[in-house]
Order: structure tokens, then sequence, then C-alpha cells
């Protein structure tokens, strides 16, 4: 009985694990700095479209780096019209002159289609505020570009990319804590104890 409830155990175990191991993420980076690029009127979102990896379903954080008032942004990103689509995500305001590196985890993950392009960058927090995201020339991320959204209408940024991580995975799967599984083991150590007390009054009886 103790033999049966010790296997399960450690079956239960190594199922908890392996799960967690199978949560796999992809990463795609970009990390050269060289020149920036004003986000102001007129060039109101700036930042990179870039590729999703195949095998993942959302978009666990992403990295810029930025200055002055404005706002980490994430949007749909159509690679054939070049043209940006709906906001996926928005990040928390920013403001300060000096350029620092911003990293936005979104809760939950944005959901994103593999194979797909996204964007992740930057927009003014406001009209008439500005700020600067951090560019290098000679396009050293092959599977996408730097784009900008001014006046309203898509632009390319030739040649340049955008500082950038940008960290994939699959979308959670709820699997039960060691905590709920330790609940349920005592359950059974319990009962299996029981049964073998009684088994064992029963033969001296």
């Amino acid at each position: 009985m103790y033999r049966t409830i010790l296997t399960a155990f450690a079956a239960l175990i190594v199922v908890a694990f392996a799960a967690a191991a199978n949560a796999q993420t992809v990463t795609v980076q970009q990390t050269q700095t060289g020149s920036t690029a004003s986000i102001l009127d007129g060039f109101q979102t700036r930042g990179e479209a870039l590729l999703v990896p195949n095998g993942v379903t959302r978009l666990q954080q992403f990295t810029v780096r930025l200055a002055g008032n404005v706002t980490p942004v994430v949007r749909a990103y159509d690679n054939t019209t070049k043209v940006m689509g709906a906001v996926l995500h928005t990040g928390a305001p920013r403001s300060g002159a000096a350029a620092d590196v911003v990293t936005v985890i979104p809760a939950g993950g944005v959901a994103v289609t593999p194979g797909s392009y996204i964007f992740i960058g930057a927009t003014q927090n406001a009209a008439g505020q500005s700020g600067t995201i951090e560019l290098r020339a000679g396009n050293p991320y092959q599977d996408g570009e730097a784009v900008d959204l001014r006046n309203g209408a898509d632009a390319q940024l030739t040649g340049y990319d955008a500082y950038f991580f940008a960290t994939f995975g699959p979308e959670a799967t709820p699997v039960p804590t060691l905590s709920e599984w330790a609940m349920i083991l005592f359950g059974l150590t319990l009962a299996g104890g029981a049964a073998l007390y009684i088994q064992r009054r029963r033969l001296t009886a």
C-alpha cells in the first residue's frame, strides 16, 4: 500500500516539473546602439517591426531604450502593406531626459500569431511632449526593421533597427502547484494508512 502511494507521489512530482520544463521561451534581440530617433509631434510613434517566432503564442516581455516623455507600446503590424494595426498593449508612461533601458512585462503576456509581425516601440505621452528611441544603422536584425508613424501615416526607417529584446513563449497552462499536490497526496496517505490499520486489526483479531 505504502509503496503504491510513494510511486504515485514520485510520478506526480515528475509530471509537475516536466510541465514547467516544457514552458520554453524564445528571445529575439538587437542590442547594438548608435543613434536616436525623435518621438514628437509629427513623428508620434517609433520602434521596431519584428517577426514572431514559430511555436509561440505570447509576447511575454519586451525591452527598448527610451528617453523623454514617451510610453512603451505594442501594436499589430502588417509586413505586407507596412502598416501598423491595433494597439495590443500600452506600458507605463515614463519621463526624464536621460536614456534608459525600459523593460515591459505585460500581465499574462500579449497574444501573438506565430509567423506574423508585431511592432514594439514607444509613442508620445501627449501632444507637445517629446522623447527618443535608440536605433542602430546597418539593419543588424534581419527579420524586421525600424518603422514610425508620421502624422498618421506609416513609414520605414530604411537601414535601421531599434535597440530591443522581445521574449516569446507559449500560452500559460494551469498546472497544479506543489502545495495542491501535497494536499492530494496527504489525503491519499491518510486513507492508505487507515486502510492498512483496519486490515491489520482484522488479521490479528
